[in-house]
């Protein structure tokens, strides 16, 4: 009888390593800082090693993984309790069980560039991670500090701990996440005065969350994020002068006051604005040059704001507005009034407001009578989404029919959509333009 063919006897290991790598890749998170992603979505990711399910096939298949350092440059310290992939953190961590295990961890990745993910407020002795991470830091290409769901199980954490933590230079590190932490400074002046820095030269992505970390070098951050961080906080360079980020390209200001922060920041080359906020910020506290490469703006709609007409006017290319940001669709909530930038264009306040390059506005809320205001101020718009359907705000069987006439008549001017769908082209072929 003819002994049956074992697949690993017929196909290299290249092949499968071909093939691992496709699978490995395919379940990695998107490492973009917008939005930055949570602990618990950390947490479900590090839960079990993407590959293994292949590793429980066989000897060979395991054997394979596990000697491979690509499939292990993602490492998880405190992640849901994990360190590595699903080793949990014991309750009572034994004298040297931690240093031991991350030392473990981290060779597995060779000398290949690192992601890695901490939460602070899940290690018991953070020195351990910091002299583990002091020891690998050549090799960070990205290192997140998070903070738990759960404010109120946050652990104060000594703002000189942090410090230490990032003492060493980053000679490699792309991208940096902190926050939400709760960091503490002692009653002592030193500590009080005490900045958290970050050496790291090639730094392009940056986030905050509560708390800022001061980079040695702004000139290559193409990608900044800040979420309730005030204009006293950004220590990024000599006043009284705006800090200078010659390459940002994305900027989300998420519960900071965009009339404040944006004069503290010079950014020429940015393209896409993102803020993110439940109150009403202030007027522009300083004049700011114009916004001549600005292409997307995403400004969350709170009502009538001088700062957003301000950056509106200051933005003569737009071409993509939405008064609500992508992704928080769900929350948005539909019970409120029209979109404002309806009625700036009903009460004329929008005459120096020149946008003829814009081409796609997405708005949560908007009449027939109010978009068609917009389309004739705005021509060149060419997109347009609408999260409620306009007919839904009239009660009444002739006006409706009204209403339902002249949103008929806009759909013969722009390409229109309700709620999320995909756009239909004139032509009745479907493109999506996002």
């Amino acid at each position: 009888m003819q002994k049956p063919n074992i697949i690993n006897h017929v196909f290299p290991p290249e092949l499968f390593a071909s093939i691992f790598d496709i699978l490995y890749g395919a379940k990695q998170l998107d490492p973009g800082l917008f939005p930055v992603p949570s602990e618990e979505q950390m947490a479900i990711h590090f839960r079990c090693h993407p590959l293994l399910n292949a590793m429980l096939v066989c000897k060979a298949w395991y054997s394979l993984i596990k000697t491979t350092p690509t499939y292990w440059t993602s490492i998880a310290i405190g992640v849901g309790g994990v360190v590595g992939w699903g080793a949990e953190v014991p309750q009572d961590i034994q004298e040297g069980w931690l240093a031991e295990t991350l030392e473990e961890v981290l060779q597995r990745s060779a000398q290949l560039p690192i992601q890695v993910s901490v939460v602070p407020d899940r290690i018991s002795d953070l020195e351990i991670v910091t002299k583990a991470l002091n020891t690998h830091a050549r090799r960070l290409t990205s290192l997140s500090l998070l903070g738990i769901e759960d404010f109120q199980k946050r652990k104060p954490i000594p703002v000189d701990q942090i410090g230490g933590l990032l003492n060493s230079p980053f000679p490699a590190l792309e991208r940096f996440v902190i926050g939400p932490l709760d960091i503490i400074h002692s009653l002592d002046s030193e500590s009080e005065e005490y900045t958290l820095n970050l050496a790291a030269p090639k730094l392009r992505q940056l986030a905050c969350n509560q708390s800022f970390i001061s980079p040695h070098s702004t000139s290559q951050l193409t990608h900044l994020s800040l979420t309730d961080i005030s204009s006293e906080e950004l220590h990024l360079g000599p006043p009284p002068g705006p800090v200078e980020l010659p390459q940002l390209l994305e900027l989300h200001l998420s519960d900071c006051d965009p009339g404040e922060i944006l004069p503290t920041l010079f950014t020429p080359a940015l393209l896409i604005l993102i803020v993110s906020q439940h109150d009403r910020s202030r007027r522009l506290t300083a004049e700011l040059s114009q916004y001549a490469n600005l292409r997307e703006l995403q400004w969350s709609d709170v009502g009538q704001e001088e700062c957003f007409e301000e950056i509106l006017e200051l933005s003569p290319n737009l071409t993509r507005y939405s008064n609500y940001v992508f992704g928080t669709e769900e929350e948005v909530d539909l019970s409120n009034d029209p979109a404002t930038i309806l009625s700036i264009v009903e009460d004329g306040r929008g005459t120096n407001i020149r946008c003829p390059k814009l081409k796609e506005v997405c708005l949560d809320i908007a009449d027939g009578a109010g978009i068609n205001r917009l389309v004739t101020a705005f021509p060149s718009i060419q997109f347009l989404r609408i999260l409620r359907d306009p007919i839904e705000f009239v009660d009444d069987g002739e006006e409706k029919a009204e209403e339902s006439r002249v949103v008929d008549e806009l759909r013969r001017k722009v390409d229109w959509t309700l709620g999320q769908g995909l756009w239909r082209s004139h032509g009745g072929a479907e493109v999506n333009v996002s």
